[in-house]
């Protein structure tokens, strides 16, 4: 990565787009999911703010705020097996969707900083372009 890269603001902000959910996770988790919403707010915050300024950022956005919202429903759904089976679901489907999350926001976070577009796998696209 050269220098030009981490020097364009535009980029720096996209990247902050893929890392402030991920780093959210943790008060979601350590409050026992009361605050699962909170990364999708802080995509939504940062998205908002800049989407109209850059076609680049609102891309980013777009995509961190598909990806956090699909996230969401994904842990609500989980709660069906893991109820069902006593929380053992929980053992299984939790780390899944938190590793994919912190791999997502490594992948989504390079593509921005080095100026790529980035799809997030098993996102389903909630909020399309022109919206």
């Amino acid at each position: 990565m050269d220098a030009t890269n981490t020097a364009d603001p535009g980029r720096s902000y996209a990247a902050w787009l893929h890392i402030l959910p991920c780093l959210c996770i943790i008060p979601a988790v350590a409050t026992g999911g009361v605050l699962a919403a909170l990364p999708l707010l802080a995509a939504w915050v940062m998205w908002f703010i800049k989407r109209e300024g850059s076609v680049f950022i609102d891309d980013h956005g777009r995509e961190s705020m598909n990806f956090q919202l699909s996230l969401l429903i994904y842990s609500l759904l989980a709660l069906i097996p893991t109820l069902m089976s006593c929380g053992v679901g929980a053992l299984l489907l939790y780390p899944a969707l938190g590793a994919l999350a912190v791999a997502g926001a490594i992948l989504g976070t390079r593509a921005a900083f080095q100026g790529k577009v980035y799809r997030y796998p098993v996102t389903v696209r909630f909020i399309k372009p022109g919206m």
